[in-house]
């Protein structure tokens, strides 16, 4: 899927903008450059849980305090401070703490056009 500039926003915000078949609408840091970085807390998402979502970016995600639960498909991984992931296109994934402990984490997506 090419990139769409017309999905793309300057906004930053802190939780997800998806579509009816719970693709993410990724908020590109710059229009021009389909890439986005960002350092967050799972205490920001309702219930320190993401919802379920696919991308066609490749989004690395690396822990910097905290653990974090993070299913990719039907798969369950805990990372751990300095620990981290590439969840490949198009798969389903999310992140959360079962327990509601806070996470501090850094999330990086590439839209395929980069590579």
């Amino acid at each position: 899927m090419p990139f769409d500039r017309s999905l793309s926003t300057s906004a930053f915000p802190s939780h997800l903008v998806m579509r009816p078949d719970q693709s993410e609408i990724v908020s590109y840091d710059d229009p021009d450059f389909p890439a986005y970085i960002r350092r967050g807390c799972l205490s920001s998402y309702s219930n320190y849980s993401e919802v379920s979502h696919w991308h066609q970016d490749l989004e690395f995600i690396v822990i910097l305090s905290g653990s974090m639960n993070f299913r990719v498909d039907t798969d369950k991984i805990t990372l751990h401070p300095g620990e981290g992931l590439m969840v490949n296109s198009r798969h389903f994934h999310f992140g959360f703490s079962a327990d509601r402990t806070e996470c501090e984490f850094l999330v990086l997506l590439l839209h395929p056009l980069l590579l």
